[in-house]
């Protein structure tokens, strides 16, 4: 008896690895197939915009509010049980802020979008006019992005491209690095 259901979850292992167990996964769309039409740059350039409409979380959930120009001065004040926007308005700010890492996070993610768009964009057949219109707005938004990582954090890592797993440990660049990458002032 013991043998027959050996013999039974044998075959139970053997016939389960089937092709029909590896699907595509609905919804998500691989690096690699994107970025190959004029409609895929726009939605690249869509994704860059989102990062600065949820740069604000509550709970997780984006609310699409920046608090960080308001809380810092007399416009709003934080709700007493908010500690970590009590911590930003009073200007003592721990390590452990839950907002302080999420801006962080935030700003990043967006700085990733731009810099991936920036970089497939151009490799895509498309409108001259609509591609050299989107590479624009990829740069207005990775710049105010790095407008913003220059006034909360001062120095901080320039990345001007997407980067390998090996090249995340960049030094700091000085906060005129950032607000003028091109080494320019107009």
């Amino acid at each position: 008896m013991k043998r027959k259901y050996l013999y039974v979850l044998v075959s139970l292992i053997f016939i389960s690895c089937d092709d029909q167990l590896d699907l595509n996964p609905i919804g998500l769309i691989a690096q690699d197939e994107f970025y190959q039409n004029a409609e895929d740059a726009n939605a690249a350039i869509v994704a860059a915009y989102n990062s600065m409409l949820s740069f604000h979380t509550a709970g997780g959930r984006p609310t699409g509010v920046d608090m960080w120009g308001d809380i810092q001065s007399s416009d709003a004040e934080p709700h007493p049980d908010g500690v970590a926007w009590n911590q930003i308005y009073q200007y003592t700010l721990q390590p452990d802020n839950g907002e302080i890492r999420n801006q962080w996070f935030q700003i990043y993610e967006g700085i990733f979008r731009c810099n991936i768009a920036l970089e497939r964009i151009p490799l895509i057949e498309m409108d001259y006019e609509l591609k050299e219109r989107l590479l624009k707005e990829a740069f207005f938004i990775r710049g105010w992005w790095n407008l913003r990582l220059a006034k909360i954090f001062g120095d901080a890592p320039l990345v001007t491209k997407t980067l390998a797993i090996d090249e995340l440990y960049i030094p700091k660049s000085n906060r005129e690095e950032i607000f003028f990458p091109s080494g320019k002032r107009s």
